[in-house]
């Protein structure tokens, strides 16, 4: 390729973190230790010059090569190193033709911090937008005075009888939960359950990940949120809810206290809460006072509404 431009797989894992470390866009779902803990396949894709690694994307694949999507990781997809400059964007413009390329029918979630979409809507991607919540955490007590008023109630109500909190790295309780959160509204699980157990247990031994599981004064387990983190933030990515036992603030103060241990133990100043499309969901999210941040699901395929307009 000419003027020293390259388009490789990234073999090295050190290097592939080293870039998503050094991205505005990176994340733990990009990096090596969630790959690794995950079963299913994923490609990394790098582009390089004179043998800089400048941008690059890791997206799921099934057994033929082919793209997919079902991992539990909420983002993937490009990362690019920081700098502005026209080697970086003419970067990107080369992933994104690359990827199109080398992936057939590739499909991922962009990270919300990434913000060189572009490139790829001029190769042909299709984008579709979605929304996310990001507590900021100055401090828990700041945090807490941006909570909505039902959200601080219900915190209150829950240590009032007898509610708490335990942190576990093992990952079984959150996921009995998650099962019955899912069984009581009629939906099948849409990601598997080995995966959240191999991502939760792994990371969990890396000191990435913790279960905080709400138990009531009997010592029975009422709600769990599962939460990962990387050099940034932590994020939400689990919650279960046993609606037998019912009590309105057992998830809450198990995220409260995630929010808490997020800020004071791991030194870290955000909380992605992973919004949800479920109206209810979502508007229980807006309740924590974070940022609503956009975040694009990503195709190579034609978007529907564009062929119908040209036809």
């Amino acid at each position: 390729m000419s003027s020293g431009w390259e388009v490789r797989e990234v073999g090295d894992p050190e290097q592939w973190d080293d870039l998503v470390r050094a991205s505005h866009a990176g994340t733990l779902f990009h990096t090596t230790s969630w790959q690794d803990c995950s079963p299913h396949t994923f490609v990394r894709l790098g582009v390089y010059r004179r043998g800089r690694l400048l941008a690059g994307a890791v997206v799921q694949v099934d057994d033929a090569g082919r793209g997919r999507l079902g991992s539990l990781a909420p983002y993937v997809g490009p990362v690019s190193a920081a700098g502005g400059g026209g080697g970086h964007e003419s970067a990107v413009k080369l992933l994104a033709a690359s990827l199109k390329e080398r992936v057939p029918g590739v499909m991922f979630c962009t990270s919300p911090w990434f913000d060189k979409l572009q490139p790829f809507i001029l190769s042909g991607f299709s984008a579709q937008l979605f929304y996310t919540t990001v507590v900021r955490i100055e401090s828990p007590e700041a945090a807490w005075s941006k909570f909505g008023p039902n959200l601080r109630r219900n915190i209150r109500r829950a240590e009032s009888d007898g509610l708490t909190v335990e942190i576990t790295t093992a990952p079984s309780t959150l996921l009995a939960l998650v099962r019955k959160s899912f069984s009581r509204q009629g939906r099948e699980v849409w990601f598997e359950i080995d995966e959240a157990y191999r991502c939760m247990e792994g990371l969990g031994r890396k000191g990435l990940a913790a279960c905080f599981v709400t138990y009531d004064s009997g010592a029975r387990p009422v709600a769990a949120a599962g939460v990962v983190w990387d050099w940034r933030r932590g994020y939400y990515i689990l919650g279960g809810y046993d609606e037998t036992m019912s009590h309105r603030g057992a998830s809450s103060l198990a995220l409260w206290h995630a929010i808490t241990y997020t800020r004071e133990k791991l030194r870290l100043y955000e909380f992605d809460l992973e919004g949800s499309h479920i109206p209810a969901i979502e508007l229980f999210m807006r309740q924590f006072g974070g940022s609503v941040m956009p975040f694009y699901y990503v195709t190579s395929g034609p978007d529907p509404f564009f062929v119908e307009a040209s036809a």
